[in-house]
């Protein structure tokens, strides 16, 4: 039936948002050595922040792989207030005339924007009860 909550899966909604997040942002294609910073820094601007956004996300799944289930929607919710956090910090230090931070507040409509169709995706997606789930287990 749709919107049929009984079967509803708080783990699997959390690996289905992740995924969509993937989709949009990509994984990371840089190994995660000793000397995994100096190479992003050596990309090119666009190419850098891509990759960084990517490790970012890695990381932040990592974490959460290691958290009850219950608690994994909250880990996305984690993730964002440290990014949030962070963008604060360098705001705060580059702030010039506004032009910053106005760049800051489009990307972060922007990342919205993002994430607001990918929650709509995952949720028709679970609404209609075809996961589309291709993870592969090793």
């Amino acid at each position: 039936m749709c919107g049929d909550l009984e079967d509803y899966d708080p783990g699997k909604h959390f690996d289905l948002l992740l995924a969509g997040i993937n989709r949009h942002i990509g994984r990371p294609r840089i190994p995660s050595t000793s000397t995994w910073a100096q190479d992003i820094a050596n990309l090119e601007l666009n190419e850098s922040n891509k990759e960084l956004l990517a490790h970012f996300l890695a990381m932040g799944k990592a974490v959460s792989k290691h958290r009850p289930e219950k608690e994994q929607l909250e880990c996305i919710a984690q993730m964002a207030q440290i990014h949030a956090y962070l963008s604060g910090v360098l705001a705060g230090v580059l702030l010039d005339d506004g032009t910053l931070q106005k760049i800051g507040i489009q990307k972060f409509l922007e990342g919205v924007s993002v994430g607001r169709s990918v929650d709509a995706d995952v949720a028709t997606d679970i609404a209609h009860g075809h996961s589309h789930d291709h993870r592969h287990h090793h």
